[in-house]
């Protein structure tokens, strides 16, 4: 688990829940969180009891198993391992915007 990110700026943002409980985070938040449309955020309770928000990225690991497709006598070029990549985001970029819950409304 990452450290929260440091504070860069003592500017306070305030954001409404919908009746969905859905919170659009404001755009220089998630410009400085570097959350990406489909990005996910990671909500924990600190034993001083405050609540941190967290970007959840990714790491390394989630690509395992990506390029098994093209496992053969040959060795896989960079272009192969760049279409394997492209199509697994891809696949995940549809798979979040069908969840329930997702939004396309696109807010800012």
């Amino acid at each position: 688990m990452s450290d929260p990110l440091p504070i860069r700026s003592t500017r306070a943002w305030t954001s409404r829940v919908s009746a969905k409980g859905q919170v659009t985070l404001p755009k220089p938040v998630r410009d400085e969180m570097g959350i990406a449309p489909g990005g996910e955020v990671m909500f924990e309770r600190l034993p001083s009891g405050e609540l941190v928000v967290r970007a959840r990225h990714e790491s390394a690991l989630s690509l395992l198993g990506m390029l098994s497709g093209y496992a053969g006598e040959r060795p896989v070029t960079t272009s192969e391992m760049d279409d394997a990549i492209a199509e697994a985001v891809a696949g995940r970029d549809l798979a979040c915007s069908d969840s329930p819950g997702s939004s396309a409304s696109g807010d800012e």
